[in-house]
C-alpha cells in the first residue's frame, strides 16, 4: 500500500487526478453542469488522464531535454496540472454544446450517443431568449418569457424552471401580462413550446 502521508505519494496522486478533475469541471460548465458520480469517477479519471498525458508527451520530452530550475519546474507543473486541462475542458465543452464531433461522426455513419444526456438539458443549454407556452399536467396553460433573468435547473433529482415574466392566454390566443414571474417544477409540466417570435 502506498504511504499517502509521504510527499511523493501525494505528488503522484495529484498528478494522476488533477488534470481529469480540472478538465471535467470546466467541460461540465458547457454541458450539464455536473461532475461524474463518485462510483464512476475513477473510470473517467483513468481514461482522461491516459489520453491527456499521451497528448502532452512531447512537452515532457522537451522539458526533460532543457536545463531546469525550481521556478521552471513549478511553472511547468502548474501548466500541466491546471492550465492546460482547463483550456482543453473549455474547448471540449464548447465543442460538445455546438455538437461538432457528434454531427461529424453521425455524418460519416457512426451512431454515437449525444454528449448531453437529456432533451431537457440539451434544449436549455442552447436556447436563447424565447417565448414559451407551458401546459401543466392539470391541463392549464400559460405563456412566459424565458430571458436573461430566467433560470433552468439541470440537477436530475430536482429539475425546475423559473420564468421571469408570465402571461395569461385567452381563447383567442391573446397574451396578457400578469406582472410576475413563476417557478415551476418539471414534474408538473406536460409540454413546453418555444418560439422566438414575440407573442405580445
Amino acid at each position: 500500500m502506498p504511504n499517502f502521508a509521504s510527499f511523493q505519494s501525494v505528488y503522484l496522486l495529484l498528478s494522476l487526478t488533477a488534470p481529469a478533475v480540472v478538465f471535467l469541471f470546466f467541460r461540465s460548465r458547457f454541458t450539464h453542469g455536473r461532475m461524474p458520480k463518485a462510483s464512476d469517477a475513477i473510470l473517467y479519471f483513468i481514461a482522461i488522464t491516459s489520453i491527456y498525458y499521451s497528448l502532452i508527451f512531447p512537452i515532457f520530452m522537451i522539458g526533460f531535454q532543457t536545463p531546469k530550475s525550481k521556478n521552471l519546474i513549478w511553472v511547468t507543473w502548474v501548466l500541466v496540472l491546471t492550465v492546460l486541462p482547463a483550456i482543453l475542458g473549455v474547448f471540449s465543452g464548447w465543442a460538445a454544446r455546438k455538437e461538432f464531433v457528434y454531427k461529424a461522426l453521425r455524418k460519416i455513419g457512426f451512431d454515437v450517443v449525444h454528449d448531453i444526456p437529456t432533451a431537457w438539458e440539451w434544449k436549455f443549454s442552447n436556447v436563447g431568449p424565447s417565448w414559451v407556452v407551458i401546459t401543466l399536467k392539470n391541463g392549464n396553460s400559460f405563456g412566459a418569457e424565458y430571458g436573461s433573468t430566467s433560470f433552468i435547473s439541470t440537477d436530475p433529482s430536482d429539475r425546475d424552471i423559473y420564468l421571469e415574466e408570465t402571461y395569461s392566454i385567452s381563447k383567442t390566443g391573446k397574451w396578457t401580462k400578469r406582472g410576475y414571474g413563476m417557478w415551476v417544477a418539471s414534474s408538473e409540466i406536460s409540454t413546453l413550446e418555444f418560439s422566438t417570435q414575440a407573442k405580445v
